[in-house]
């Protein structure tokens, strides 16, 4: 599975390569036509390959040291070739470098949150749904962060929605899963990472608005 990733990766870089040098419509096309194939090998093809539970979303027992090294090098170059993508189109192509931007994101979002899953579920399953949580609170810590720094509001709104998805699950789901230290030690960590990221949205909010503020004095003095 890891070779015939890493074609597929390998001809939408090259057509990625050949757009950042001629700047032709059909070499993008041919690029987010291939993500598209790519995306259904991995998730159609590569997961089943993998045996992974579609109930329980881990993976099997006895992969943990044979096949998830393998299933990091699957998975790794996806994002590698999203990411490469994402700069190689970013100064042509703005709605196309989001595209693959958004890909990558999503694609290491799904690989660590099943890897993690995967690992707690047979080295500590008393903690497991707190883990997830506390991964799914630094990655909207991350894009919140991000959507700051890069000024990229659609980055940051998703970061507050991961946010408000980790909260509804900690308190609908993990309070009846985790154990008495567990809960303890997954609130604490979690709410380190959500204290954070209030404080990071609250610092800079006044930097949000700032570009809309010119536009106004610009059209009164007009």
């Amino acid at each position: 599975m890891p070779l015939l990733t890493l074609i597929w990766t390998a001809a939408i870089l090259v057509s990625a390569f050949a757009y950042s040098r001629s700047s032709k419509a059909a070499y993008m096309a041919i690029s987010v036509i291939l993500a598209f194939g790519l995306l259904f090998k991995l998730f159609v093809f590569d997961l089943m390959f993998w045996n992974l539970s579609f109930n329980h979303f881990w993976f099997p027992v006895n992969s943990m040291a044979e096949e998830s090294s393998m299933r990091a090098l699957d998975f790794l170059m996806v994002v590698g070739a999203f990411v490469w993508s994402f700069m190689l189109f970013g100064g042509r192509t703005k709605d196309t470098a989001k595209f693959f931007g958004v890909l990558a994101l999503a694609m290491l979002f799904i690989y660590l949150s099943l890897e993690l899953n995967t690992f707690l579920n047979y080295k500590a399953p008393e903690f497991r749904a707190g883990g997830i949580s506390i991964l799914w609170g630094l990655f909207g810590l991350s894009f919140v962060l991000g959507g700051i720094l890069r000024e990229i509001k659609a980055l940051r709104y998703a970061g507050l929605l991961l946010f408000a998805v980790v909260v509804v699950k900690v308190f609908f789901s993990d309070l009846s899963r985790l154990s008495q230290l567990s809960r303890i030690i997954a609130f604490i960590v979690l709410g380190l990472v959500v204290l954070a990221g209030s404080f990071i949205y609250v610092k800079f909010r006044d930097s949000f608005n700032t570009g809309a503020k010119p536009k106004e004095s610009d059209e009164k003095k007009n």
